[in-house]
């Protein structure tokens, strides 16, 4: 009766719904309208605790990243560096996650993800109300063609609600993601390939269009069409989990409390001495525990007073860099902002963010009317009306 699991995939084409266990076997169901009362009838006379869900949504910001090498508890200390600087979003109404997916010398490649907390809270109140609470939040663009991608490099093709995303999978992990809507948009996700990949199958989540079926046979992709999504739930890869913190930690807490509930319990009914004893040692831990919070806030206080130092880099030549980034910087759109300033070998590097586009190609050319120096950018990026930008700016000729 408690060995029972229900998987459900959330997706642009509906839900997918897969029940195990019991004596009834494998149960699914598949629909695209009204979720909670066609779950409520799938679910009926079935109890069931837990869900495992995979979201495929086009509201799910992603991006590629790389990060020096560090240990476990300093990169989730660095991660909140690294969302400020990929995601010009409020952070207040945001989840995010991130996962080691490469390694290459010194450094780690990071698959970063941003979901609304608002998709996430809809998904979780509705198998709330039916008593079920959510194990994992797994996102599609992480897992899709796993097996498959083991062997091969493949193109993964999934519906989302208004466009089609493209995931590059090689090696059982994401290496490239795109969003297409038209054949063009296919020509130029080829274009973007690395030099010498073989790409031999397109593997299709979402039964596709005739454009991208023409498309992928010009550019000489087999096309393998809609398999079922459910079918990753069968790999049980490690992968990002969207699920807010506090949620995550919920169960956890319960039963925790139900514990100390049987613990103190237990103390009740000891001798009184013993009882005596362990209420003088908690109130000892507690103020012990009081006095180090007030010690880390204050040295985290005077941590944070301290005067920011340039990067080592830019201290060689602190005029000519300095004079360098004065001029960058007072060309920037009034509401951009620079995530990432360093130097090597001659060159300053610089990364800035603004709302819209039209104001990359007007930027640059101040800049180099400035300067008198080579500004090249080596990297535009654009989504939802905002534009990444990096620049190398040629400092020694």
């Amino acid at each position: 009766m408690f060995n029972k699991k229900l998987y459900i995939f959330i997706g642009a084409d509906g839900w997918r719904c897969l029940l195990t266990g019991g004596k009834r076997g494998i149960r699914e169901l598949g629909f695209n309208t009204e979720p909670e009362e066609r779950l409520r009838l799938f679910l009926r006379g079935v109890y069931v605790k837990k869900a495992w869900i995979i979201l495929s949504s086009e509201s799910t910001i992603l991006r590629f990243t790389k990060l020096p090498l560090l240990k476990k508890r300093q990169m989730k200390k660095a991660s909140a560096f690294f969302y400020e600087a990929n995601f010009p979003v409020d952070k207040d109404k945001y989840i995010f996650d991130y996962r080691i997916i490469g390694r290459a010398l010194d450094r780690y490649r990071l698959l970063l993800a941003a979901l609304p907390a608002a998709k996430v809270s809809a998904i979780t109140d509705l198998l709330k109300r039916r008593g079920i609470r959510i194990k994992r939040l797994w996102l599609f663009e992480d897992l899709g063609g796993l097996r498959l991608s083991e062997f091969n490099s493949i193109l993964v093709f999934i519906r989302q609600e208004t466009t089609w995303r493209v995931i590059w999978m090689k090696n059982k992990v994401p290496f490239e993601i795109w969003r297409i809507s038209a054949p063009n948009d296919i020509k130029a996700l080829f274009a973007e390939l690395e030099y010498g990949e073989t790409i031999d199958s397109g593997l299709f989540y979402s039964k596709p269009e005739d454009w991208i079926t023409t498309a992928c046979v010009e550019y000489g992709l087999a096309v393998v069409e809609a398999l079922d999504p459910l079918d990753i739930f069968e790999e049980r890869a490690e992968s990002l989990n969207m699920l807010p913190i506090l949620y995550k930690y919920a169960a956890v807490s319960r039963r925790a409390l139900i514990a100390a509930a049987a613990l103190l319990t237990l103390l009740a009914v000891s001798a009184f001495a013993v009882s005596m004893r362990l209420d003088a040692q908690t109130a000892d831990m507690r103020l012990r525990n009081a006095e180090l919070t007030s010690r880390i806030r204050s040295l985290n206080d005077s941590a944070g007073s301290q005067a920011a130092k340039l990067p080592p880099e830019l201290e060689d030549k602190p005029y000519e860099y300095g004079r360098i980034l004065k001029l960058l910087t007072k060309q920037l759109p009034p509401d951009a902002r620079v995530s990432h300033v360093s130097a090597a070998d001659g060159f300053i590097f610089l990364t800035v963010i603004a709302d819209g586009g039209e104001w990359v190609n007007r930027y640059i050319e101040a800049c180099r009317s400035d300067l008198g120096l080579s500004v090249e950018p080596s990297r535009i990026f654009q989504e939802n009306d905002v534009t990444e930008m990096d620049l190398h700016i040629e400092v020694i000729r």
